[in-house]
């Protein structure tokens, strides 16, 4: 519940055969609660029969004591499908409890760190979210004096860790080019930067990033999916070395410090064209692919595992 995105399902004309809310982040959420949860949605799957199980959550939470209560005859059955939660994970977490026939990730990026045993059920399906964002048409990185965005969508909560690091470098950003800062904190944790309201401007937490980049000159993040987003969207963007931004180290924007200067620098490198082509490559091999076909490429990925027969070529195996 406190993640727009699951209010936002409730907008889509699908039949809903059980609604089970969480009104806490999963990082709170007691054992007991997830197994009660996952109890209740058994109770609705059990009813419905349905062909897949589609999880987007599947290393946390009540999916995956979900899994545990599936029986010999319901795995049978069933297609279980796990989804990459976002850009930077554990992946160990979901090795270490890989029991489900399939796990759907953004790009080969990620398929390749598969270990081998389930290189073969770990399938590229895309992200399909980016088919929304329209590039944005190119403008002179230099001369453009429209807000930097700090978007803090990092991988984890922001009271976790200190702001004050960040805060001091986006100050030294607005000193440097004379451009407003504007932040916009997750959705799920408006009120971790609220200490800051007095030295930058806010935009609304809950309103989709997508409409920020058009009003922006450069985007600013952590280890998080919105740097696919603003690539998509062919802003300039840079990413810190915090909250495990390293992990973008192959598409060549993240900053080795907190220095202005160098952020900058990265930024402006993203309007030349032998850069571009690097950054557009990453893109697809990070999100499936480089235009806007990634969400009929998913569902083409699903229609061929319920048509396939894969339910015994392919045991689940439970650790």
């Amino acid at each position: 519940m406190p993640d727009p995105d699951s209010r936002e399902l409730k907008s889509f004309d699908y039949e809903s055969i059980a609604s089970l809310p969480i009104e806490e982040h999963l990082s709170s959420l007691k054992e007991s609660q997830s197994v009660m949860l996952a109890e209740q949605a058994m109770t609705a799957l059990r009813t419905e029969k349905p062909d897949i199980l589609l999880l987007t959550t599947c290393h946390a939470g009540p999916e995956t004591k979900l899994l545990n209560l599936l029986n010999e005859q319901e795995r049978a059955r069933v297609i279980v499908v796990g989804c990459q939660h976002g850009f930077a994970q554990q992946w160990q977490v979901y090795w270490n409890n890989f029991c489900f026939n399939y796990l759907l990730v953004f790009g080969t990026h990620f398929a390749n760190k598969a270990p081998e045993q389930f290189r073969q059920r770990v399938i590229v399906a895309g992200l399909p979210k980016l088919d929304a964002i329209a590039p944005n048409p190119a403008c002179d990185f230099e001369a453009d004096r429209r807000p930097i965005l700090y978007a803090a969508f990092g991988w984890r909560a922001p009271q976790t860790y200190s702001t004050e690091r960040i805060a001091e470098t986006l100050a030294a950003l607005g000193r440097v080019t004379g451009r407003q800062i504007v932040i916009k904190p997750h959705p799920e944790f408006r009120d971790a930067f609220s200490h800051l309201k007095q030295k930058f401007v806010f935009v609304d937490a809950g309103g989709p990033i997508v409409e920020e980049f058009a009003r922006v000159s450069m985007v600013i993040t952590t280890g998080s999916t919105v740097a696919l987003e603003a690539l998509a969207a062919r802003v300039p963007v840079v990413v810190l070395p915090e909250q495990r931004g390293e992990r973008y180290e192959d598409a060549g924007i993240v900053a080795r410090s907190m220095d202005p200067t160098e952020i900058l620098e990265i930024g402006s490198r993203q309007s030349e064209p032998q850069f571009r082509e690097r950054l557009d490559s990453y893109l697809e091999m990070a999100s499936g692919s480089r235009i806007s076909d990634r969400a009929v490429r998913t569902a083409n990925c699903l229609e061929s595992l319920e048509a396939a027969e894969a339910r015994s070529q392919w045991p689940i195996i439970v650790q």
